[in-house]
């Protein structure tokens, strides 16, 4: 098969974006490939990787230049609130939330930490003190767990 120009490369890579869309499964694509343009199976399967590829390349685009618009727009909003602004209270305030907006916008502050805890800092799932727990009691228990696993063995 004789190579296609850059403009059919595209067409064909929306062609299987549309088919990927309307939930075709792989296998149907690729033989639609193979038909309609006599594409081998590797390329195939290489036009339908691609048109993949495009969506997340397309999306974190999207997401970068939409970031990148609203920081625009709160700094022309921070702009146009004009000095008289700036020497009122609230003024000043509506300020400061603007710029933690475009802060956090842009990346500015660091990661939350998340720690799950029980009151006072202590550990949720404390470790048992099994010196207070009778001999006997952990005999038998660890007994018990040699027969599970015993069982559990094929």
């Amino acid at each position: 098969m004789a190579k296609v120009d850059k403009i059919e490369h595209e067409r064909r890579i929306k062609v299987v974006q549309g088919w990927i869309l309307d939930d075709l499964p792989f296998s149907d694509i690729v033989s639609k490939c193979c038909n309609e343009w006599l594409l081998s199976l590797a390329q195939a399967k290489r036009y339908i990787k691609i048109a993949r590829e495009r969506w997340s390349l397309d999306r974190d685009e999207e997401i970068e230049k939409k970031r990148a618009i609203k920081v625009e727009g709160l700094k022309k909003l921070k702009q146009s609130l004009g000095k008289r602004y700036t020497t009122q209270p609230f003024g000043v305030s509506v300020i400061l939330k603007i710029d933690q907006e475009i802060s956090k916008l842009e990346g500015l502050y660091p990661a939350t930490r998340l720690e799950h805890s029980a009151p006072g800092g202590k550990p949720l799932f404390p470790e048992p003190d099994l010196t207070k727990v009778p001999r006997e009691a952990l005999t038998a228990l660890v007994a018990s767990f040699k027969d599970i696993v015993s069982a559990a063995k094929p």
